[in-house]
């Protein structure tokens, strides 16, 4: 996954630049197909305190169904990408 990411859309907060490694880290795995922010960061409301929340989108293919907890093994989902 290809990542060019313009961070100053992002307020200048301390949690900008770990957001950023992580945000690397997990573009380097061939299972993530997204990666998306939401919450007060994404809405631009966020503060020093302010947790992060992201959401990450998985290839389902990569992990077998055993693997995953029943729950979601019972609502697995397919998407061609």
């Amino acid at each position: 996954m290809s990542v060019d990411l313009d961070w100053t859309l992002l307020p200048d907060l301390p949690q900008r630049g770990r957001l950023a490694e992580v945000v690397a880290d997990l573009a380097a795995d061939p299972n993530v197909v997204a990666i998306w922010l939401t919450g007060s960061l994404a809405r631009g409301a966020g503060d020093p305190y302010s947790d992060v929340d992201l959401g990450i989108a998985l290839r389902t293919e990569a992990y077998a169904a055993d693997e995953m907890p029943a729950a979601q093994a019972s609502q697995r989902m397919t998407f061609d990408v």
